[in-house]
């Protein structure tokens, strides 16, 4: 997770709805004086340059590929510079460094095997708890028929490896750039790609070519996905065979910067590293880290991320990098060894795609020993072990071919049918068994969904025989509407579908293949969307369609008070309840809990406005009721007060549309209340 700690920032809410960018109102770390300013296409060296230097900002490191860098300014210049930055034309974006955390909560011959119960459980005891038969990713029968290849780079994106750890030694990828006769400590870059000596590897933390770990949580995660198997030491990982490529971000206290990562992506991406381990992360969003993944996607390397172990819900509340929108991101919760989510895990029946094993997980630590840790740190490994399973079963294997084989390969759990996207938990012996079968992901949009009538829905799907691109057709309707869709050559396709009104859809995707068809579908909304204005004119909302919602946005400033009154109901017949009225805040998250209203109609009193941004009204008529109501917003000005005395002359207390209370000292005897 990000860390709150160190100079704090906080950014502005962001008032995109219907955005999966949301970001919660939490204070970040970020690295003070320094800024990651992205650069639009065609701008040159030299003017981006002279874009930094007006505040006397310099580079300290270029992201080529993805046309950014990282900045180091005068700290008192720094908010000046980023305001500036973001109104200059060759700008992109610009962003704090942010300070990023690991996310670790805490039947070969291999001696501590039968400590690995997410790998086979057959109800043995570890670490003092008896699981549940078969609660597993079923590894022992996927080794039947693979134990992994050399050829699978998997890049352990955290805090570094013990490469002399024996469990680990055999499995250190070797970059072949520099590993000719004295290549590795010639101080030659004899690969050309900006590191010197990189051969097995690098430490972007302290900018060398040892990715040692000085943490533990590295050599943990490396373990997990690739400790060598079958030889008479430890343990073995759920790739026997794969190459683990170290590349150090985190330092000994477990924290890192968003540059480093960035950086460390992109290296493995252009060294070949078919899948990389992600198990770090927190809540700022960044750019340049989400273009830096893209790029990953582009090189096909499948990005794994921890979904995270702040018992949140990701679809309210990202956690990022998991929940970043690339059609090469897993994200992964954890669960016990009893099928059950982990009580720390992060959740999102939208945002969460899978479970893996993440409790009580043993693996390698450095120094040749080994240990027990909890965390989705610990289940991501996990996922990333079973693609390089995966991708050496099917070597023409695409990234998003991996990751829809995956997932439409988990094993149903109705414990996690609300807490991750496929309702299960991670089998690779499914996966690495497919035969010839066609495996359709349809990666966008997710399962209760909402678009905005007249707006296009985005409609990503993969599409794959197995987890590879050929031999295989894809198609998706739209409410049974065919629509049509651009072939990435990968099994991805893309399209899209305008609703014209408000009505309730549902996408099905399906793919067919010699071994068998595949089909999936989610269901969501196009809802009515309209503005209302605070003072202004009352707006009348009219449904149509059973389950259709209504959405009206209005633009507000912290600490301006509002107020809200729905009259003319006609939805339903229930006088208290055929329909619910909440607010959504700048931020996505519910801001006010659904006020239930009827026939009656009624009034929502007057509240504070907490931030800036665009908020917006959700009407939600229940069941298959439909109808017309009419809300009226409020405008709601600062408090009056005036005095009243019995028998005396008259007071007046008025405001436009809105109720005034009027104090007044009752006498003895009087019948009355002491306001009015």
């Amino acid at each position: 997770m990000i860390v709150l700690v160190g100079l704090m920032l906080v950014a502005p809410a962001a008032g995109r709805p219907l955005d999966d960018r949301r970001e919660p109102s939490r204070e970040r770390a970020f690295v003070s004086g320094q800024l990651i300013v992205g650069f639009k296409d065609g701008v040159s060296l030299a003017q981006q340059s002279r874009a930094l230097g007006r505040y006397s900002g310099k580079v300290r490191r270029r992201f080529g590929r993805i046309d950014g860098v990282l900045a180091s300014l005068p700290p008192a210049r720094v908010q000046q510079a980023r305001r500036a930055l973001e109104r200059d034309p060759r700008v992109e974006y610009v962003e704090p460094n942010f300070l990023l955390r690991t996310d670790s909560h805490g039947d070969p011959g291999d001696p501590a095997f039968h400590n690995l119960w997410g790998l086979h459980n057959f109800g043995q005891q570890v670490a003092g708890v008896a699981g549940m038969p078969d609660a597993d990713i079923d590894a022992l029968e996927a080794w039947q028929v693979s134990q992994g290849s050399p050829s699978v780079v998997v890049g352990v994106i955290d805090s570094g490896v013990d490469v002399g750890h024996p469990d680990l030694a055999s499995q250190i990828w070797i970059n072949p750039g520099e590993n000719c006769a004295g290549c590795r400590s010639n101080g030659v870059d004899d690969d050309g790609n900006g590191y010197v000596d990189d051969w097995r590897g690098w430490d972007f933390a302290d900018g060398d070519n040892d990715p040692s770990d000085d943490n533990g949580h590295g050599t943990h995660v490396a373990g997990t996905i690739g400790a060598a198997g079958n030889n008479g030491v430890g343990i073995t990982g759920v790739a026997w065979n794969v190459r683990l490529m170290p590349l150090k971000f985190i330092g000994a206290d477990r924290t890192g910067t968003a540059a480093d990562a960035i950086s460390a992506i992109l290296y493995a991406s252009s060294k070949g590293a078919q899948v990389t381990n992600n198990s770090y992360g927190g809540d700022g969003f960044s750019e340049a880290m989400l273009d830096a993944i893209r790029s990953a996607d582009s090189a096909g390397s499948l990005f794994v991320a921890a979904a995270g172990n702040s018992f949140t819900d990701t679809d309210e509340e990202p956690n990022y990098p998991s929940s970043y929108d690339a059609p090469n991101v897993i994200s992964v919760a954890a669960s016990d060894a009893f099928d059950h989510r982990a009580w720390f895990s992060n959740y999102g029946r939208t945002s969460v795609d899978v479970a893996a094993p993440g409790m009580n997980v043993y693996s390698t630590w450095p120094g040749g020993s080994y240990r027990f840790e909890d965390g989705t740190s610990m289940a991501a490994p996990q996922v990333a072990g079973a693609a390089a399973l995966a991708r050496s079963a099917f070597p023409g294997a695409s990234d998003v071919g991996l990751k829809a084989l995956l997932l439409r390969s988990a094993d149903p759990v109705g414990a996690l049918s609300d807490a991750v996207r496929t309702g299960g938990r991670l089998n690779v012996n499914t996966a690495v068994r497919c035969a010839d079968q066609a495996r359709v992901w349809l990666d966008s949009p997710a399962p209760g969904f909402e678009v905005r009538a007249g707006d296009p829905l985005p409609i990503r799907l993969i599409a794959t025989r197995c987890a590879e691109a050929t031999g295989v057709s894809a198609h998706v309707e739209v409410n049974d509407l065919p629509i049509e869709l651009t072939a990435r050559g990968d099994g991805l396709y893309t399209g899209s579908y305008t609703p014209p009104a408000g009505a309730a859809l549902t996408v099905v995707a399906g793919a067919e293949a010699a071994g068998g068809a595949d089909t999936q579908s989610v269901s969501g909304m196009a809802v009515q969307h309209q503005p209302i204005v605070p003072g202004g004119d009352p707006v009348t909302v009219t449904t149509t369609s059973p389950g259709e919602n209504a959405l009206l946005s209005f633009t507000g400033t912290a600490s301006r008070r509002i107020a809200l009154q729905v009259s003319g109901v006609t939805v339903g017949t229930s006088t208290c309840c055929s329909m619910r009225v909440s607010f959504i805040s700048p931020s996505g998250s519910e801001w006010l809990p659904p006020v239930p209203f009827g026939r009656n109609g009624g009034f929502i009193d007057t509240r504070t406005l907490p931030w800036d941004g665009e908020y917006r009204i959700l009407v939600d008529p229940q069941g298959s009721d439909v109808g017309s109501l009419t809300l009226t917003l409020y405008d709601v000005p600062p408090d009056v007060s005036g005095s009243i005395s019995p028998g005396g002359p008259p007071a007046t207390a008025m405001r436009a549309r809105c109720p005034a209370r009027t104090p007044f000292s009752p006498s003895a005897g009087w019948p009355g209340s002491g306001s009015a």
